[in-house]
């Protein structure tokens, strides 16, 4: 018999008695022959990726490790489980050289070398300014980022740095639509887009009057030029006798003309009180006016 192949022959025997595969055996009467034929037994061999590891089952489910030795025409499942699917990506799976899918079966016909290459994703950053000013990206190990698009590697950190120009200012900065903070650092995980929109500078004009009578016009006293210091200003309002009826923290052009309390004040004149991100001082009168 032969055993060539994937199998291998044990215990071969005629009448009982034991022979070796090509002896000569003389046939004087009825003949048995007995032999237990196995399946040979194929290493396989692999080292966990960077980023990721290997999972290699059986049909039957059961875990294989390195240096396993795997039964000839056994079917084995090939699974790469990357650390973090958001952040890295399979390259290439290859079994004995050949490439193959992720999650891919292969059977076992010899000895098995699995093994795969893991990689950073990349990500574009795309960076845009509208008006006069800068949007710089800075990294410590890259340096500033080329503008208005350039790649970074997934997990990569930045420093968003906008300068505006001269006689501008900043009046929002926002990444993929949500607002950011001047001087943010981010970090990337994602296509990112940034952008910066820098006004030119005005000065503030504070209306001597208004009307807050709930009927939807010049129902609260709106400062011009409030965006240059909407984050950090702060607003007082001073009845006749000098006590102070209603303050704001940042103040957003909300007065209605109610105190702190929610008290709806008279009709007449007031002191405003408005101090800026810079820490200037506007004083003036400011008049409710009441049909």
């Amino acid at each position: 018999m032969s055993n060539e192949g994937g199998y291998k022959v044990s215990g071969l025997t005629m009448n009982g008695e034991p022979v070796q595969a090509g002896d000569i055996w003389t046939i004087k009467g009825d003949c048995r022959l007995e032999a237990v034929v196995e399946p040979r037994m194929y290493t396989v061999t692999y080292e966990h990726p960077m980023y990721g590891k290997f999972v290699i089952t059986t049909g039957e489910g059961e875990e294989v490790i390195p240096g396993a030795e795997i039964a000839y025409r056994t079917e084995l499942k090939v699974e790469v489980r990357l650390d973090d699917s958001e952040g890295y990506e399979i390259s290439w799976i290859r079994v004995n050289g050949v490439e193959i899918e992720n999650e891919s079966e292969w059977t076992v016909l010899g000895d098995v070398n699995i093994s795969a290459l893991l990689r950073i994703k990349r990500w574009q950053v795309t960076a845009t300014a509208q008006g006069e000013g800068e949007l710089l990206l800075y990294n410590e190990d890259l340096g500033h980022l080329a503008i208005p698009v350039d790649t970074v590697e997934h997990y990569t950190i930045l420093r968003v740095n906008p300068l505006p120009s001269k006689g501008w200012m900043l009046y929002s900065l926002d990444i993929d639509g949500a607002d950011l903070q001047t001087d943010s650092t981010i970090m990337v995980t994602r296509e990112t887009y940034i952008h910066a929109e820098y006004r030119q500078m005005e000065p503030y004009r504070f209306p001597v009057a208004f009307t807050p009578n709930g009927d939807g016009y010049n129902d609260t006293w709106v400062i011009e030029g409030l965006w240059q210091s909407r984050n950090d200003n702060t607003l007082e309002i001073y009845d006749r006798d000098q006590k102070r009826v209603y303050k704001a923290s940042p103040y957003a052009d909300e007065w209605n003309g109610e105190t702190d309390n929610g008290h709806v004040l008279p009709a007449g004149n007031y002191v405003y009180k408005f101090r800026t991100a810079t820490g200037k001082v506007y004083m003036g009168m400011v008049s409710i006016v009441r049909n």
